[in-house]
């Protein structure tokens, strides 16, 4: 059971757009994870909120609030929000809960949508990073594939099943 930060009443868990949410029934904060919030948050804020709480926690400077899940005290990220007015977001970098007071999850700026309401296009620079990503993978795939084969210990013509047929027919 989790805990509201703000009142101590216990959090309802409730289905939201995009997955589930922990919401307090008296003073309606609620406790969100971060990967969840990551599907409808413009990614740049959530990074920067992120950062920020990191690194107020790695100072050792932590906010009144114990986090609903670990109780842990959790740093606070001052943020700007959608219409441009500060808020105060609380982070727990442990169980990556982000808590949001009442009214705060309509000020968080949304993901950009293309004018046809598919996801925004990556840049060139990103796609080629993904690109790049994908060919490192694929080359260590690559190279674990070749170091199995080459550590058999009957190399035919370097095939697994030969090598498993070889010590068959040795028995």
């Amino acid at each position: 059971m989790f805990e509201c930060p703000s009142c101590r009443q216990i959090l309802t868990k409730t289905q939201a757009g995009f997955g589930v949410i922990w919401q307090c029934p008296a003073c309606t904060g609620r406790a969100v994870t971060l990967s969840l919030l990551r599907k409808g948050i413009d990614g740049g804020f959530l990074n920067e909120v992120w950062q920020e709480a990191r690194g107020y926690s790695e100072a050792g400077h932590v906010g009144p609030r114990a986090c609903p899940s670990c109780s842990l005290r959790m740093p606070q990220a001052h943020v700007p929000s959608a219409e441009g007015t500060q808020i105060t977001v609380d982070v727990c970098i442990t169980c990556y809960f982000i808590w949001l007071d009442a009214g705060e999850a309509a000020l968080l700026p949304q993901k950009e949508l293309a004018p046809d309401g598919s996801k925004k296009e990556l840049t060139p620079q990103a796609r080629e990073a993904i690109a790049l990503a994908q060919v490192e993978a694929l080359r260590n795939r690559k190279e674990r594939e070749d170091t199995i084969r080459d550590s058999v210990p009957y190399p035919g013509s370097g095939s697994l099943w030969e090598s498993a047929l070889g010590w068959l027919l040795r028995l």
